[in-house]
């Protein structure tokens, strides 16, 4: 295949440039110490193998050794459903159809806990293909969303919440900033020399791709959102009617080693397909949520804990050393299941390509609930 630097070099490439950015390259002390970072157990390491060798612009992004979270006290494993065995496939199934049931009933969840999948999507096309060269390759003129962040660290902040926040703080106070580019662009400021000044944060700035699947993505064949076990929860019921709808876009995600989604949760159950590198994440149970100190729902970090795993402050967040993690760790091929309103906090333990599918009640079954309730209320 032709060296992407060089197809990309042949092409005009779109900048995103805001008002005020620097000429001026700069880069951190992290981004200089990048590959050398280690630390004794690295989760990269403790994955059984890596199908994949890493791509020119995976093996020249920027990436460090993620933050040890010893500190946390994990309890637990996440339950394992090996999906080339047969029985454990329709076992699992039947129990995503039986999580979809008591949703639409609107019965308790406490029941239901993650699940992983393993090598449930391990025929998917994109899992052997979709190298970040390749999606330069085939999709590098598509325009993306990119989070920009001053560290390593990626904090999600609400559209909405942040328009309220830049009325009275400038980009580069917020703790993350999403920006429009190709994917290409994006491709070129993930490396570690990239030439690309600043968009928000002149000290130092990293990039995460979070970003729509492209109709070109899905009308590919690389991806398949029919078959199990996403239609053990989105088919439509004997009379044709879908309860369980997507919440949201499937969504992309690149990211580069050591990129951190700090501790929060999502109010929507969830789907994380993992197509290429290996990510771990740290799980604590809805009960479980108060002692991860979460900002009021007014605040720009809303749905996000206090509390960070690396270093936490006990002293200050004293309940949150009575909190027990499970602890799950994907490689490319797997499917991870993790219902709302689990507090989870993620790792890419190598450059990753991941994909999540947010899903829910229809509005339809929504409106129905309400008025049972009205009826039913003493």
């Amino acid at each position: 295949m032709v060296s992407l630097h060089i197809a990309c070099a042949q092409l005009e490439r779109t900048r995103v440039q805001p008002a005020g950015a620097l000429r001026t390259p700069c880069r951190t002390a992290l981004n200089r110490r990048q590959v050398q970072c280690s630390r004794t157990l690295d989760c990269a390491v403790t994955a059984p193998h890596m199908p994949h060798l890493q791509s020119p612009l995976e093996s020249g992004a920027v990436g460090v050794a993620p933050p040890s979270t010893e500190a946390v006290r994990v309890t637990d494993q996440v339950r394992t459903c090996t999906w080339q065995d047969l029985a454990q496939q329709e076992q699992a199934t039947a129990e995503l159809q039986a999580f979809c049931s008591a949703s639409i009933k609107g019965l308790g969840l406490e029941p239901f806990k993650p699940l992983l999948l393993k090598g449930a999507v391990a025929s998917w096309p994109a899992v052997d293909k979709w190298s970040l060269d390749w999606l330069v390759e085939h999709y590098g003129e598509q325009r993306v969303q990119v989070r920009a962040a001053p560290s390593m660290r990626f904090a999600y902040v609400e559209p909405r919440l942040m328009r309220t926040y830049l009325r009275f703080k400038s980009p580069q106070q917020a703790p993350s900033m999403l920006a429009p580019m190709t994917l290409k662009e994006f491709a070129m400021r993930a490396q570690q020399d990239s030439p690309d000044s600043p968009l928000f944060y002149p000290h130092g700035e990293f990039y995460y791709m979070q970003s729509p699947v492209t109709q070109d993505m899905r009308r590919s064949g690389d991806l398949d959102f029919e078959q199990p076990p996403f239609s053990a929860v989105l088919a439509p019921d004997e009379n044709g009617e879908r309860k369980i709808v997507p919440a949201a876009t499937a969504r992309l995600w690149i990211s580069p080693r050591g990129a951190v989604s700090p501790l929060h949760f999502d109010c929507h159950d969830s789907f994380l397909i993992q197509v290429r590198g290996t990510k771990r994440m740290l799980l604590w149970s809805p009960d479980q949520l108060h002692r991860t100190y979460p900002y009021r729902n007014w605040h720009i970090l809303r749905r996000r804990g206090k509390v960070d795993p690396v270093k936490p402050n006990f002293k200050k967040y004293p309940k949150f050393a009575e909190a027990h993690a499970m602890e799950v760790v994907l490689q490319p091929g797997d499917v991870f299941f993790f219902p709302g309103y689990w507090a989870h906090y993620t790792e890419s333990c190598s450059f990753s390509v991941s994909i999540t599918c947010r899903f829910g009640l229809a509005e339809e079954v929504c409106k129905r609930r309400s008025w049972f309730s009205l009826l039913v209320r003493p």
